[in-house]
C-alpha cells in the first residue's frame, strides 16, 4: 500500500543473490534506522538464475572460502557450510565447491538471521512491472495493482535467460541432443543430462569451441596498480597480460595466479577503455577471458574430460549455416572454424546455452518500462543499463537519478565484473556505505 515514506525507507526489487547481498549488508547495520522492502517474484529469495538449481550436480564455480557475501568476514560461508542450519555437502577446505542449492540456502538463512523478528525487513512477493519517482521518493508498482513506496530504490533484478524450447525432463535417452555454447551452461546442461543417464550423442557448438578452463591450487599474483597499463591499446594490453603469464611460469606459478591477480584491477580496467575499445574486447578477447576467468570445479571438469574421451560428448568450433526440420528431427548445417567444411548434424534436440543477458530490452518488465518511459537507458553496447560510477541509473535525457540505483549484473556496462559474488559483496558494501553518508 502506498502511504507517507519513512526517511531510511529502501526497495529493493530483486531477490536473487544480488538482492539478498545488499539486503544483508544494510541489516548488518544495527545502530542504522532503515525499512527494507525487498520485491521478488518467487516464492523464495535467493534462488536467481544462479541459485535456482536443485541438481546435486551443479557446483559453485567459485571456491567456498571465496564465497561468503562479506568480503570482511572471508570465512563465513564456509562457516556457515559447516555449522549452518542443515549438514555439510562434503568435507570443508579452502579448495571446496559447495552444491549451488546449498549457497541459496545460505542466501536465505543468512537474510532470516539478520532480519530477526523486528520491523526493519519485510519481503513481498510478486511481479514488479514499474518503477517510478514521486515527490517524496520512489514508488514500486506491481503487478498485482500494489503499491510500495520507498526513499531510494535498488534495481537488483539480474539476468534473463535463453528460453529453450523443451526442457531436460523431455529428452529421451537416445535422442542426439545439440548445445548451442561451450561455456558453464553448457557443462550445467550436460551434468544434468548425464544425471538422467542420457545414452545419445550430445554436440556442443560455440564460434571457438572453447571450454571453461578448470581451477587448481593457486595464489593471485600480486600486480601493483602503477604496473597495470590503464587505457592502453586491446593489443597492448593482451601482450602485457601475456608476459605475465610468461613470468608467472618462470617462477613456478600458473597462468591461474595472473588472472586471478588481474581481479582487483579488471573493473578499473573496463573504466579505463573507451566503447571502442571496450567493444573490440567483447567481439575478439571475451571467449578467451571468460574461459579462463569463469572456471569450473575440478570434480565437474573431470566428468567432462571423461565425456569428451569416450565420444559422450563432441565439442564443435564453427557456427550454424542453416537448420531444417527433416523427418521429425532438425537438420543442422554447421560451418566449421578454420577450414570452412560445412558438417550436417541430424539432432533431436537442440539448447540455446550462448549465456545470459541483462539488456533492458529484455524480458524484465520493470526494466522495459524505466527505458520506455525514459528514467533509464541501455548502454551503448547493450551489456545493462547505463549507469554512473555510484550505480545512480541514468535517464534518457542524461539525467543521473538521485533515487534509483542498479545493482548487480545490471551494472555490467560500468563494471563489467559483477556477475560473481566476490565482486557483488563489494559493490554492495560500497554502496551502503554511500547510502549512509547520504542519509
Amino acid at each position: 500500500m502506498t502511504g507517507t515514506t519513512a526517511p531510511g525507507a529502501l526497495l529493493i526489487i530483486g531477490g536473487g543473490a544480488s538482492g539478498v547481498i545488499l539486503a544483508c549488508h544494510l541489516l548488518r547495520r544495527p545502530e542504522v534506522d532503515i525499512r527494507i522492502t525487498l520485491i521478488e517474484r518467487r516464492e523464495q529469495v535467493g534462488r536467481g538464475l544462479a541459485y535456482s538449481t536443485d541438481h546435486p550436480g551443479h557446483l559453485l564455480n567459485v571456491r567456498a572460502h571465496s564465497m561468503s557475501m562479506f568480503a570482511d568476514d572471508p570465512e563465513h560461508f564456509s562457516r556457515w557450510l559447516r555449522h549452518g542450519d542443515g549438514p555439510t555437502d562434503g568435507g570443508i577446505d579452502g579448495f571446496h565447491f559447495a552444491q549451488r542449492s546449498r549457497y541459496a540456502h545460505y542466501l536465505r538463512h543468512t537474510l532470516e538471521q539478520l532480519a530477526g523478528a523486528g520491523d526493519r525487513f519485510r519481503r513481498v512477493e510478486g511481479e514488479c512491472q514499474a518503477l517510478v519517482e514521486t515527490e517524496a521518493g520512489v514508488e514500486a508498482r506491481l503487478a498485482d495493482g500494489s503499491r510500495h513506496a520507498g526513499t531510494t530504490a535498488f534495481l537488483a533484478v539480474g539476468y534473463d535467460a535463453p528460453v529453450s524450447a523443451v526442457s531436460v525432463d523431455e529428452v529421451v535417452p537416445d535422442d542426439t541432443v545439440l548445445i548451442r555454447g561451450t561455456g558453464l551452461g553448457m557443462v550445467d546442461l550436460f551434468i544434468a543430462l548425464a544425471a538422467r543417464r542420457h545414452r545419445g550423442p550430445i554436440i556442443a557448438l560455440s564460434r571457438r569451441g572453447q571450454l571453461p578452463q578448470v581451477h587448481r591450487q593457486s595464489a593471485a599474483l600480486p600486480i601493483d596498480a602503477a604496473g597495470v597499463p590503464f587505457g592502453a591499446e586491446m593489443s597492448q594490453t593482451l601482450g602485457w597480460v601475456r608476459r605475465l603469464v610468461r613470468d608467472a611460469r618462470e617462477q613456478g606459478r600458473d597462468w591461474r595466479d595472473v588472472v586471478d591477480g588481474l581481479r582487483p584491477h579488471s573493473q578499473k580496467l573496463w573504466q579505463s577503455w573507451s566503447v571502442a575499445q571496450r567493444r573490440r574486447f567483447l567481439t575478439h578477447l571475451r571467449p578467451w577471458w571468460d574461459s579462463h576467468r569463469h572456471r569450473t570445479a575440478p570434480q565437474i571438469a573431470q566428468v567432462v574430460e571423461e565425456a569428451l574421451a569416450s565420444g559422450k560428448l563432441t565439442v564443435i568450433a564453427g557456427r550454424i549455416a542453416g537448420e531444417e526440420a527433416a523427418a521429425g528431427r532438425l537438420r543442422v548445417a554447421v560451418r566449421q572454424r578454420g577450414s570452412g567444411a560445412v558438417r550436417i548434424v541430424d539432432v533431436d534436440r537442440c539448447f540455446d546455452c550462448t549465456g545470459v543477458s541483462c539488456h533492458p530490452l529484455g524480458s524484465n518488465p520493470v526494466l522495459r518500462d524505466l527505458v520506455s518511459r525514459g528514467g533509464a537507458r541501455p548502454d551503448a553496447l547493450g551489456l545493462g543499463l547505463d549507469v554512473a560510477g555510484d550505480g545512480a541509473v541514468v535517464g534518457r535525457d542524461g539525467r543521473v537519478s538521485p533515487r534509483v540505483y542498479g545493482v548487480g549484473p545490471v551494472t555490467r556496462a560500468a563494471l563489467w565484473e559483477i556477475t560473481a559474488v566476490p565482486d557483488i559483496r563489494l559493490q554492495c558494501a560500497a554502496m551502503v556505505e554511500r547510502h549512509l553518508r547520504r542519509a
